[in-house]
């Protein structure tokens, strides 16, 4: 495979995997950073059909109604929903979007790089807020070591850990600690 070849691989692996953090974060605002109104089944049904068709920046505006984050944790976010929306619907506006050189190809994947950093922090953060939720609820607390695989232990275990520092990275909006 080219070195052009593997980058288009890469940015097709990031358009898929950027979809499933828009899943996670729908999931988020329904189950676990609530506007206030009860959660039943029938209002699960209604924000599904209103979330349906929301995009990523929805997701995040409407979190930051509702929570405040950490400083560097909010410009990850930040930054994730910038250069996921370059890469999405901005192609153009990624240094090296051509592929036509080695410079070219190059550029685009520092930029890449640097997407897929933010991804996975964020990817882990999400994750980690899911996790403290079931831990606190009990909801679907052992899905974690059910669908544990070798491949996903250290994915577990970050997730884990930062679970235990959650509340130091989102909290209530009145109660702001950047």
């Amino acid at each position: 495979m080219t070195d052009q070849e593997e980058t288009l691989v890469v940015i097709g692996t990031l358009v898929i995997v950027t979809q499933s953090i828009e899943h996670t974060l729908n999931t988020l605002l329904k189950l676990v950073i609530q506007d206030g109104t009860p959660l039943t089944y029938e209002r699960l049904m209604q924000l599904d059909v209103l979330h349906r068709k929301k995009t990523l920046g929805f997701f995040v505006k409407e979190m930051k109604k509702r929570a405040a984050f950490e400083a560097s944790l909010d410009a990850t976010l930040e930054r994730f929903l910038e250069n996921r929306n370059k890469l999405i619907h901005h192609f153009y506006e990624i240094p090296g979007n051509d592929l036509s050189t080695a410079s070219d190809i190059a550029l685009m994947n520092t930029f890449l790089v640097q997407l897929l950093k933010d991804l996975e922090i964020v990817s882990v953060f999400c994750s980690s807020l899911l996790y403290a939720w079931s831990e606190q609820t009990g909801i679907a607390k052992d899905i974690w070591e059910q669908h544990s695989t070798s491949e996903s232990q250290l994915f577990t275990e970050r997730v884990k850990a930062m679970s235990t520092i959650i509340d130091d990275l989102i909290f209530k909006k009145n109660e702001c600690k950047k």
